[in-house]
This record gives C-alpha cells, structure tokens and sequence, in this order.
C-alpha cells in the first residue's frame, strides 16, 4: 500500500514498510498451488469421490442395495433382477454378509469376511464355506455410491467387464 507524504510544492510517493504486497502474493500463489495439487492428489478413485475426509474402508462400512448392472459398459436388467434382493452388508470388524431379501422381509444371510487394498483400490470378499474369493476393483465410492468392477476373460471375448452400481442403505 502506498502512502502519501506531502513536501512543499510536490507529492511524493513512499512504500510502507508494514506491508510487502509481494511477499503477500506469493504466500497466497503458494497457498493456491498447495491446494490445488492437495484436490487433484485426493481423486484416488477413477470416477470420484475427489475428496473425503472418511477412510475408504469407512465408506465401504455398511448395508449396500444393487442399484445398476452394466456388461461392458451396457446395462443389464437380467442379472440386476436376479441379484436385486441381494444386499452386501460390510461391517468394521472385516465380517461380511449377504442378506437376501423376500418381499421386504429377510430370508437368509451367507457370511464371511472382507477387506480392502488400497494400493490395488479392490474389495475382496469370501463366503463360509466357499473357496472362491469375490475381488472387485471398486471404480467409484462415495457415502452413498460405490461401483465395483469384476473384470472377467472368457472364450467368446478377450475381456469383459461386468459393473454392479450399489446404493447405501
């Protein structure tokens, strides 16, 4: 800022010593880039969530209803119609259920146990009893959103992809 200091016949212009409208800047531009780069470095999850203060494996924690089923990138109501009374239930101990569902009423429960990679960004998860293990690349997850990918190779096709959208309960 910029003071004013009258001499006799002229104005004469004098910086304040208080204020370093520079050094102010550039605190600020080095503010700015800081938390740009503290954004985008957040997006751990190719389509979101881009920032949450919540763990991943807090965000998974909890009763999840299939919302969507895509076969390469297609939507698929036949599977969404035979899984749709299924609900992936995820608690913080890495127990695991899943509770089928007759008119609203629960039928029967499979349980078993899960866990999370946050290198790999998959969701892994086992049944009693069974030797197959579920592991799903999770392509999106929100507080309320989370989208698992199973990538599967077959003979007919080279790769397919079959995406289950879920919603939290």
């Amino acid at each position: 800022m910029r003071d004013f200091v009258f001499s006799h016949n002229s104005i004469i212009f004098a910086f304040d010593n208080h204020s370093k409208p520079s050094m102010k800047l550039f605190r600020y531009g080095l503010f700015t880039i800081a938390a740009i780069h503290l954004i985008t470095s957040c997006t751990s999850f190719e389509e979101g969530s881009y920032i949450s203060f919540k763990s991943a494996e807090a965000r998974i924690e909890g009763t999840w209803e299939l919302n969507k089923v895509m076969i390469n990138d297609l939507c698929n109501d036949s599977i969404k119609n035979e899984e749709a009374s299924n609900y992936l239930v995820f608690a913080g101990d890495g127990s695991f259920q899943i509770e089928t569902r007759r008119n609203g009423n629960l039928a029967y429960t499979r349980s078993g146990c899960w866990n999370y990679n946050s290198e790999s960004q998959y969701l892994n998860y086992t049944i009693e009893g069974d030797t197959l293990v579920s592991h799903y690349y999770i392509k999106r997850l929100t507080s309320k959103e989370m989208w698992l990918v199973l990538e599967k190779n077959d003979l007919l096709r080279n790769q397919s992809s079959i995406e289950k959208r879920f919603i939290k309960q």
